[in-house]
């Protein structure tokens, strides 16, 4: 699941929290929707999602966690990066996949810079 006071249809920030649920994707298939704008881009470090369906996230959303439920924990697994963009309407495009930060990738840093090197419950984001 994601989160968010982005922009939604009407070109608005939204005044209310909304999710959105965008099942995580292969990076190769995420590549392969749009080499130009994901090739350059796709690592171990981010990671694509999205269902093409029109349902996505949008300007204001960036900074923003994807979580998923682990056992009866939510964890935070991503961190909206970049989504797609129409010029020609100036909105973004809810069609394309999204890429997120993988929170995995910078587990040992968050680690260190929070101090919680010695928590024993920690757990690394599936």
């Amino acid at each position: 699941w994601t989160v968010g006071w982005g922009e939604t249809e009407g070109g608005k920030l939204s005044k209310k929290l909304k999710t959105a649920q965008m099942p995580v994707v292969n990076n190769t298939v995420c590549v392969q929707s749009d080499s130009h704008m994901f090739g350059r881009f796709i690592s171990d470090q981010v990671f694509c999602a999205g269902d093409q369906n029109g349902t996505s996230v949008c300007r204001g959303d960036s900074g923003g966690g994807m979580y998923s439920l682990a056992g009866d924990q939510w964890e935070l697994r991503g961190i909206v990066s970049f989504a797609g963009y129409k010029s020609e309407t100036a909105s973004c495009d809810t069609m394309r996949y999204v890429v997120f930060t993988n929170v995995a990738s910078y587990y040992q840093w968050i680690k260190r810079q929070t101090g919680a090197l010695d928590d024993e419950n920690a757990s690394v984001p599936k």
